[in-house]
Order: structure tokens, then C-alpha cells, then sequence
């Protein structure tokens, strides 16, 4: 049989011949080893930071001319918050978990189990950039002026311009449309040596731009970068994305669009009118990017961690629960015991709650996973369900192409196989067709 292709377009992801793979693993490596090493420093210095904010002893920062830490502005920032300086750094230290943890999450799975998928290597990196970027204040007031505060702040200069590349490539490095491509990347290019430059100036190893082209320029690309990528999105949607990929590609689209909004917002509001708990908002507005990575993996098998996440989730909400109920069990009874018998440090409390935990592993365990796998894992889905829908669907369906797409995603969300095609048989003098899940129909004659 000849294969004949009978759709326009397909996702064509850059050329694997082309890359240097012995180079792809170091950098895995090298990131990995970054993140670990980062993430350390980061544990190492937040008794310092709280002993410094707390106690007033910071060293004045400034990057260009703008105070970037000092004890003043702590106040001030504490002060408009309506916070004490203790609660302030806490505050802060809490904010940099929040902004961190779920991006290098997310980005340490992908490294570990993306072992052979360049753009999942690429989606690590960008991830661990974009947690990276949460740390700066910590650094600032820890080794201000220093190496490690140095490259943070790189990062956190260079790292918009891949992002917007991976937002455009997203879910499997598909550059369609190409001319779209092509303007996103001679965007970003811009957009880096913008940033670069900034970056070089903010250090003082280049002279002051009194034009400020970074912020003149810098936010007009964002946003033409961001309705490319919606485009792209859209276009692939219609066009080119198989049944999985639609589904991976929703919720990334929403946080897309989320994302366009809180810049649009972010760009007219008048800087004096925002206040400092909604520029931190701003900043946690970019968790819509892990999370809809994470929903991804979680729901449509981005990279086949879900099965690793699954338990993960099943065993921490497990223990979190049993923990709960096991000290709060072990109090209640002491006091009723205390209450009953004189004796306030009884054993047979422990012993009680021991035994609770025991009797209630299993039947909880069984509740937690079919409630994670009825939200998020589809194989553990009501096929009775599942069947009856598409049974409503294949009745009333009249589009041979819709209904066949419908089937392999009924295949996909309940059985889960590597890959799904649907066979349909002709008229004898006809041709025959295979649609595939992992891509557009091929004709076969």
C-alpha cells in the first residue's frame, strides 16, 4: 500500500537529526545540578534574610540609579503592606515558595522522565528560569552585588525570550504556521538584546539607555508575541492538532489568554494607582503556566509522568490525611482520658489513634484515588459513561471526520494506549482510510 498524504499540513517539529544530543543531555545534567545548587543557597540564606530585615541591617542595593533593597525601602514596603517587619519577611520568604516550587516541580519531573524529548528539555529550562526568577529578593539582600545574585539576575533578564518561543511551540514543537514562526522569533531576537543590554546597564558594564527602549519596546513585543502564539494556537487547533493534543492545548490556551489579560491590565494601570499587594498578584499570575502544564500531564500524558504524579498525589494527600488524623485523634483523646481518668499523658490515646490509622490506610487510599482518578486520570473513567456519550454522539454525528475523532478520544481517555487508529473500509473500487490519533487522517491505497 501507498501512503498518500490527504491533509495540507502536519506538526513538523525542528529536526532531530540536527541535534547535538550528547550536548542536550550535559545541559540536562548542567540544569539539573543549577537547580539543586540554587535551591540550596536559597535554604542556606533565609536565616540570614529574616536576621537582616528583621533587624534593620541590609545593605543599600541599586541596580541604574533605582534603590533595589535598602533598610528604608523594607520599611516602607512593610509599612504599606500594614506589616511588622518580621511578619514582612515571612511574607516575602512565603511569596518566593509560591512563585518557585510549582515551576521547578514541575520542571524537575520533566527533567527526569523527558529523558528523550527535546521539548521537554526546553520546557524544563524555561520552567527552572522562571522559578529562578522568584529568589532575586532573597539574594538581594543576602549577597547583594555578588556572583550568585549576579546570574539570578541574568536569568531573570534573558529567560522572557525562550519562554515566548516555548509558549509558541507548545505542546510538541510544531512551528506552523511558519510565517508566524519566523515573526516570533525575529521578535524574541529583539527582545533579547533589549534585555541583554538592560541587564549589562543595570550593572553598570554598559552606560544608562536614556531612552528606555527595554520597557518602550520590550512590552509592545510581549504583547504582539502573546497574539501569535493565541493565533498559532488557534490555527493549530483547527487545522493540524490531533484529538490528544487538543486537550493538552485547551487549558494552556486559557492560561495564555489569562496571561494577555493581567499584562494588558498590567501596562495601563497607572503605577501610582497599583498597589503592592497586586504587583505581587502580577507576579503570581505566572503560576497559569505550571499549572497548565501540570493539567496537562496530569489529564492528556504530556510526557508520560502521569502515572508518577498519580501516585505521588494519591501517598501525599494519604499522609496528609492520616497525619491529621492521627494528632488530632491522639489530642482529642488525651484530653478525653485526662477528662475521665485524672491522668493527662495517657498511652492507650496513642495506641488508639494507632490502631484508627491502621483500620482507615486502606479504605481511604481507595477514596483518594478514585476521586484523583475520576478528576484527572481517564482510564479509570466510567466506560458505561463514557460509551453512552459517544453512542448519543455517533446517533446524531453526521461528519465522518468528527465522528472518528470522537472514537479515538473515547479509546484515549478511557484505555489510555500509546497510540489509537481507526480503520474505515470503503466501497471496493474506493480507498481505504486510517485516522490516527497522533496525527491528521492518511489515505491508503
Amino acid at each position: 500500500m501507498t501512503e498518500l498524504p490527504s491533509s495540507p499540513q502536519t506538526i513538523n517539529p525542528l529536526p532531530d537529526s540536527k541535534r547535538p544530543w550528547r550536548l542536550l543531555s550535559a545541559a540536562r545534567g548542567l540544569l539539573a545540578f543549577a537547580l539543586v545548587s540554587l535551591l540550596a543557597l536559597w535554604l542556606v540564606s533565609l536565616p540570614e534574610y529574616f536576621t537582616r530585615v528583621t533587624t534593620l541591617t541590609m545593605e543599600t542595593y541599586s541596580q541604574a540609579g533605582e534603590v533595589i533593597t535598602s533598610n528604608e525601602l523594607v520599611q516602607t514596603q512593610a509599612g504599606a503592606r500594614g506589616l511588622s517587619l518580621a511578619a514582612y519577611a515571612l511574607y516575602e520568604i512565603a511569596l518566593t515558595v509560591l512563585l518557585m516550587a510549582p515551576f521547578w516541580l514541575v520542571a524537575g519531573l520533566i527533567l527526569w522522565r523527558a529523558q528523550g524529548e527535546w521539548f521537554g528539555w526546553l520546557t524544563a529550562l524555561v520552567l527552572a528560569g522562571l522559578g529562578a526568577v522568584g529568589v532575586q529578593e532573597i539574594f538581594s539582600v543576602t549577597q547583594p552585588l555578588g556572583l550568585v545574585e549576579m546570574l539570578v539576575d541574568l536569568v531573570g533578564w534573558v529567560v522572557w525570550p525562550p519562554m515566548f518561543v516555548w509558549f509558541f511551540l507548545f505542546p510538541g514543537g510544531g512551528a506552523i504556521p511558519r510565517w508566524a514562526w519566523r515573526l516570533v522569533v525575529v521578535l524574541q531576537a529583539i527582545f533579547l538584546a533589549l534585555n541583554v543590554r538592560a541587564f549589562l546597564a543595570a550593572w553598570g558594564l554598559l552606560a544608562p539607555d536614556p531612552a528606555n527602549l527595554q520597557f518602550v519596546l520590550g512590552l509592545p513585543i510581549a504583547l504582539a508575541t502573546v497574539a501569535l502564539v493565541l493565533y498559532a494556537q488557534a490555527y493549530r487547533y483547527r487545522r493540524v492538532y490531533s484529538a490528544v493534543e487538543k486537550q493538552q492545548v485547551k487549558w494552556f490556551v486559557f492560561a495564555m489568554a489569562l496571561l494577555l489579560v493581567e499584562l494588558v491590565i498590567f501596562a495601563v494601570a497607572p503605577p501610582d494607582e497599583v498597589s503592592l499587594y497586586v504587583q505581587d498578584l502580577f507576579g503570581l499570575g505566572l503560576l497559569v503556566i505550571p499549572i497548565s502544564i501540570g493539567i496537562a500531564i496530569l489529564r492528556y500524558r504530556l510526557w508520560d509522568i502521569d502515572v508518577i504524579i498519580r501516585k505521588t498525589l494519591v501517598y501525599s494527600v494519604l499522609t496528609a490525611l492520616l497525619a491529621l488524623v492521627y494528632f488530632g485523634g491522639v489530642v482529642l483523646l488525651q484530653r478525653l482520658f485526662g477528662t475521665l481518668t485524672g491522668v493527662e499523658q495517657s498511652p492507650l490515646a496513642i495506641v488508639v489513634s494507632t490502631l484508627t490509622i491502621a483500620a482507615l490506610f486502606t479504605p481511604l487510599r481507595r477514596r483518594i484515588q478514585d476521586a484523583l482518578d475520576r478528576r484527572f486520570f481517564r482510564k479509570k473513567y466510567d466506560a458505561q459513561q463514557v460509551l453512552a456519550q459517544f453512542a448519543i454522539t455517533a446517533r446524531d454525528e453526521t461528519d465522518l471526520d468528527a465522528l472518528t475523532g470522537e472514537l479515538q478520544r473515547v479509546v484515549q481517555e478511557t484505555l489510555q494506549p500509546e497510540r489509537v487508529s481507526v480503520w474505515l473500509r470503503q466501497a471496493p473500487t474506493g480507498s481505504s482510510h486510517i485516522s490516527n490519533v497522533d496525527g491528521p487522517p492518511r489515505s491508503i491505497g
